[in-house]
């Protein structure tokens, strides 16, 4: 996320997440790419046609730390709020052409295993503990942006929150940012919601 749109859900318990390419408060396109807004908002009708505005965009990361060009703070869902109205798209559809959107393949939040071995073959291991260590991509690959497109239909506040992590870059070298992250820190201590920096070389 941006760190205004985690800012606002953090410091209003009512303010609800919404697609990432609206303004939290008053639904208006700002900030973003107009020609990404328009691809963004193409290929939601395409999925999900006429309920388009009623789907939420996520990742499910492999290594936990979400994908950085969604923004420097990443926030992990709870579970037991999101898994029964999620589902998961095996590509980015920004990787393929609008008119093969659809022939993308889906899992439901319980196939998400399945899911990732069909993604990414032989750099996945499965076991059976919890989200955290059930995908785990091995090699070089755990450094990209490895991840699987998600949707969740509805909207969500920061309820849904388990952790948030804050990617800086290394050493601190981004003044503006590590003060984003120590105004975030406060707010989810405010919030009793756990918060970790980590140091990533791909801020």
């Amino acid at each position: 996320m941006h760190y205004t749109t985690i800012r606002q859900l953090l410091e209003s318990p009512h303010a609800t997440y919404q697609n990432f390419w609206k303004d939290l408060l008053t639904s208006r396109i700002v900030d973003r790419n107009e020609e990404l807004v328009a691809r963004r908002m193409h290929v939601d009708v395409e999925l999900f046609g006429q309920h388009a505005t009623e789907i939420r965009c996520a990742v499910l990361s492999p290594d936990g730390w979400g994908a950085t060009y969604y923004g420097p703070f990443a926030v992990a869902l709870r579970e037991d709020l999101v898994a029964s109205r999620t589902s998961l798209l095996e590509d980015n559809p920004f990787n393929v052409e609008l008119s093969r959107v659809k022939e993308l393949l889906r899992a439901i939040w319980d196939d998400r295993a399945q899911l990732a071995v069909v993604r990414y073959g032989d750099s996945v291991s499965t076991s059976d503990q919890p989200i955290a260590a059930l995908i785990r991509v091995v090699g070089p690959e755990r450094t990209g942006q490895s991840f699987i497109e998600a949707h969740i239909w509805g909207t969500f506040t920061r309820g849904a929150f388990k952790k948030v992590v804050a990617h800086l870059p290394p050493g601190a070298s981004d003044p503006g940012l590590v003060a984003d992250a120590t105004r975030i820190e406060d707010l989810c201590g405010k919030a009793s919601i756990p918060f970790e920096r980590v140091e990533d070389p791909r801020v």
